[in-house]
């Protein structure tokens, strides 16, 4: 069940996955992310998982951090890190670029869904959809995960807030799930 990202569509090689957020069959939360240079599946990929069930029986929050300065996927709920990843064999400094620059990033569902019945669509709620262009500190992400913002802070580039009529736009006029 895919909660957000830029992957995909399934082709043979990696050239449009960069990031991505969703649960696994396994039932875990797993923030994914690709590195540009290497086409070799998942073995190049940067994880970090943790057990989902905590987002099924209240609201929770839910926050991925990728930092290219340690090569980590990070993920945090209701502001405690949860869970770190880094692939020591493929460090990953910076994502890569979808190959399809007319991609676009999809929340509650993934780019390949068009062409695969293996991803379904995340069916619940969202609210508040944050993205930023620099790494949140464990002591914002733990101050701002329950207050919304005025979409003009500095480095923030999407921002959904989710309960307005016009849920959002890019760059400063936008969104509460950091991605």
């Amino acid at each position: 069940v895919y909660l957000g990202g830029k992957w995909g569509p399934y082709t043979n090689n990696d050239n449009n996955d960069s990031w991505t957020l969703y649960i696994s069959p396994q039932d875990q939360l797993v923030f994914e992310l690709n590195g540009s240079g290497n086409n070799l599946g998942a073995t190049d990929n940067t994880l970090a998982s943790t057990d989902a069930t905590p987002l099924y029986s209240a609201w929770t929050h839910v926050c991925a951090v990728f930092d290219g300065a340690s090569n980590s996927a990070i993920l945090y709920m209701n502001g405690s890190e949860v869970a770190r990843g880094r692939n020591s064999a493929f460090p990953i400094s910076t994502l890569r670029r979808p190959a399809d620059p007319s991609l676009k990033i999809f929340f509650g569902s993934t780019n390949d869904i068009a062409r695969s019945t293996l991803y379904r669509n995340f069916i619940g709620q969202m609210d508040e959809i944050r993205m930023w262009k620099r790494v949140l500190t464990p002591s914002e992400i733990y101050c701002n995960m329950e207050r919304s913002l005025a979409g003009n802070e500095s480095g923030i580039v999407l921002y959904y807030r989710c309960n307005d009529n016009n849920s959002g736009s890019l760059a400063g006029q936008i969104g509460r799930a950091h991605v």
